[in-house]
């Protein structure tokens, strides 16, 4: 984890790193930029910084009354919609004509085996991805159960908020499949999954793998592991790769895809920064103000 500092006033100043105010302030101490400084590493704040902890041992901040409610009613409730999509899904298109950018991506990137590529997604979103980032989270905890049951418990949290939000906006917007648009009219109801066939907008898989990816590497940067970058590169990869599969797959524009990309990115980052360890200093902001100076410092 990184600290964001930007400072105002006398910063080169020697009477200004020397200042006590300047020295006390946790979220300062924190700052690589400034272990140089004779003044700042000789203050108790620089010593006690969690910055400079190889990691954080603390668990994220979980009830699990709730945290568990809001997943497993979620996934419940998730689960009820995709079988009442038979009656909750449009029958007929409401957003049926692709944009001219989403129709030459469809051009580029379907495969000709439009099958193999639906089979990996599905490989991918409904198992794959989830089960790496989970074993990946749990490598990094050194098998410590106490801090990975927390992490899963959000982990999960975040993929089922996401794949709720994205279940409610397809069924509301009711835009035509790909491969369904190519159809001619009057075989567009004989395909496999009839009341499949509009709610691609956006994509469900991009939008689970996303959230899970996401998440399992926003919950390593919050505690602090030194490969948290790994978990970035792994869960990013994941997601976008499974959002990849799904354009080759036919079964999403490119649109589709990267909204969900963002959406499920969107409740990875914020899902388990609502439930940040207790003694995390991740988006945190401090003020430090002496007799001619003013410093102000954040950690992101």
């Amino acid at each position: 984890m990184k600290a964001l500092v930007v400072a105002f006033g006398l910063v080169a100043s020697p009477a200004f790193a020397a200042s006590p105010a300047f020295a006390a302030s946790p979220a300062f101490a924190a700052s690589p930029a400034f272990a140089a400084s004779p003044a700042f590493a000789a203050s108790p704040a620089f010593a006690a910084s969690p910055a400079f902890a190889a990691s954080s041992a603390t668990p994220l901040s979980t009830n699990l009354a709730l945290d568990g409610g809001v997943t497993l009613g979620g996934a419940a409730l998730w689960v009820g919609l995709e079988l009442l999509k038979p009656v909750l899904a449009p029958s007929t298109c409401r957003w049926c004509d692709p944009p001219a950018f989403d129709s030459a991506a469809r051009d580029a990137l379907v495969w000709s085996n439009t099958k193999t590529a639906d089979t990996l997604s599905n490989v991918l979103g409904y198992g794959g991805v989830p089960l790496a980032m989970l074993g990946a989270d749990l490598a990094l905890a050194g098998g410590d159960l106490a801090r990975w049951g927390p992490d899963a418990l959000v982990i999960a949290e975040s993929g089922v908020l996401a794949g709720l939000t994205n279940q409610f906006v397809k069924f509301a917007v009711g835009r035509e499949r790909p491969f369904v648009h190519a159809l001619a009219p009057a075989d567009k109801a004989g395909t496999a999954q009839p009341a499949d066939n509009n709610v691609s907008f956006f994509s469900g898989h991009t939008t689970l793998t996303m959230s899970i990816g996401v998440s399992a590497a926003m919950v390593s940067t919050l505690h602090g592991d030194k490969d948290a970058w790994a978990m970035w590169a792994l869960g990013l990869g994941l997601g976008l790769g499974t959002g990849y599969l799904r354009i080759a797959a036919d079964r999403h524009y490119l649109s589709d895809v990267l909204t969900g990309a963002v959406v499920g990115a969107a409740f990875g980052v914020l899902v388990p920064w609502l439930h940040r360890p207790k003694d995390s200093s991740f988006g945190t902001l401090s003020i430090s103000l002496g007799e001619d100076q003013v410093g102000l410092a954040g950690q992101f």
